[in-house]
């Protein structure tokens, strides 16, 4: 109605307007608790919904924005709205997701920097760590996993992670481990043919060579180490 001020008199007719509410619909999700592991570098678009273009906040109402990239964080709740598309409203109720980000330790080892004897054949199951189930890596992130039987190289740095019995995510900060495989040098003699009298009794340490502290061997690989009084057969 419209009031005269000059008459006080209300409009006999009045104007009749009719008036409609939209709103679009809280999306859904299948867990409103979801979990990730932080190895993946989860972001906002790897949150679980059941509808397309959803909006992310910060807050149940109002708050910021987040863009599909952002990084997910642990402890924190995700709130979700959809538009309509006919009217352009969005969601007055948003759905909230409560999300966890699980990592797991780092391995720890008594020594960062380890020696090993090619002699010796050392492996990946030789480094040592303080805990049990380690996977080794090529790399600090990603990369390719070793089998416990790989052949160590001099020189090179191994990667070892752990993974949560509980949440099933690896450690997303990898131990470093520099490994150092030396080998030395044989022998040398000045000659590989070396006749000895049985009557002089000789041992193993009547064998000519030019180095101190040889150990002497039964096979060319493996084997049983002689006595340097050990004595020496013929053939």
């Amino acid at each position: 109605a419209l009031l005269d001020t000059a008459s006080g008199c209300e409009s006999s007719v009045r104007l009749a307007i009719n008036v409609s509410i939209n709103d679009a619909d809280t999306p859904t999700t299948n867990n409103t608790t979801q979990e990730f592991c932080a190895i993946d570098e989860p972001i906002i678009s790897d949150i679980q919904v059941n509808e397309n273009n959803v909006t992310w906040y910060d807050m149940s109402t109002g708050g910021t924005a987040y863009t599909s990239g952002d990084d997910l964080q642990d402890g924190v709740t995700y709130y979700a709205s959809l538009t309509d598309s006919a009217t352009g409203c969005e969601s007055s109720v948003r759905l909230a997701v409560n999300v966890e980000v699980n990592d797991a330790p780092t391995p720890t080892t008594n020594d960062t920097t380890q020696d090993f004897c090619l002699v010796d054949n050392p492996t990946i199951a030789n480094l040592q760590v303080n805990e049990n189930n380690v996977n080794w890596y090529d790399m600090a992130t990603g990369g390719m996993a070793y089998v416990p039987g790989d052949d160590l190289q001099d020189g090179v740095t191994y990667y070892a992670s752990l993974t949560d019995a509980t949440t099933g995510c690896e450690s997303s900060v990898r131990l470093a481990i520099t490994v150092s495989v030396t080998d030395v040098a044989p022998p040398t003699t000045n000659e590989t043919m070396q006749d000895f009298c049985a009557s002089d009794a000789p041992t193993v340490s009547d064998i000519q060579v030019n180095q101190a502290g040889v150990v002497w061997y039964n096979q060319a690989i493996g084997g049983t180490a002689y006595g340097v009084g050990d004595s020496l057969q013929d053939g």
